[in-house]
């Protein structure tokens, strides 16, 4: 009887063992590789795979159409950032089909930018230069070039931002904007 009831015990250590070991198919990658995959496909500029691992319900605003079909003199802004960037996660928390990854942001200093734009803005008024009279093209141009030239020179920033995931369609998506921080800057610029 001790024989038959050992054997039933081992046998169901060893099925428990097994079916363990596989996962039943429900084990979720680490969404640290989202986020990984994400940043790889940003930096390489394949911008359609990179926007594959947002979440349908995030919000991009212009930055999906800027992405995509890029102005010249923006692409060049985008990619001094871009260049300057890194992004590397951290750690990661799953709760069911949520996910928080840890990642550190190191980027140029987003406010030093704006006040040296607003410097230039400051000594192209105090040169007498009517701005009134230019067009918008010329006046975003001149700005344009001015800004690649600072990107390169400003102080480089590192901070731990909370990017936030869900469980979407078999994947981890991103349902956080991790360029928030970006765009910001660049909409208190407009006004």
């Amino acid at each position: 009887m001790w024989r038959k009831l050992l054997a039933v015990a081992v046998a169901a250590a060893c099925l428990s063992l097994l079916v363990g070991s596989m996962g039943c198919g429900t084990s979720k990658p680490d969404p640290k590789q989202t986020v990984t995959d994400f940043w790889k496909a940003m930096k390489s500029k394949d911008y359609e795979k990179a926007l594959s691992y947002m979440a349908t319900s995030v919000d991009l605003g212009d930055l999906k159409e800027q992405l995509e079909n890029p102005e010249p003199e923006t692409e060049e802004i985008v990619d001094a950032l871009f260049s300057k960037m890194d992004m590397v996660p951290e750690s990661s928390k799953v709760e069911g089909d949520s996910a928080t990854v840890p990642t550190k942001v190191t980027m140029p200093d987003m406010e030093k930018l704006m006040e040296k734009l607003f410097e230039v803005f400051g000594q192209l008024m105090e040169s007498g230069m009517d701005m009134t009279s230019m067009t918008e093209e010329r006046m975003t141009a001149m700005l344009m070039d001015k800004m690649g030239k600072m990107i390169d020179e400003l102080p480089m920033t590192t901070k731990t931002v909370d990017i936030k995931l869900v469980w979407e369609s078999e994947a981890w998506k991103i349902k956080t904007n991790p360029f928030e921080d970006i765009q910001k800057a660049f909409e208190n610029m407009g006004g």
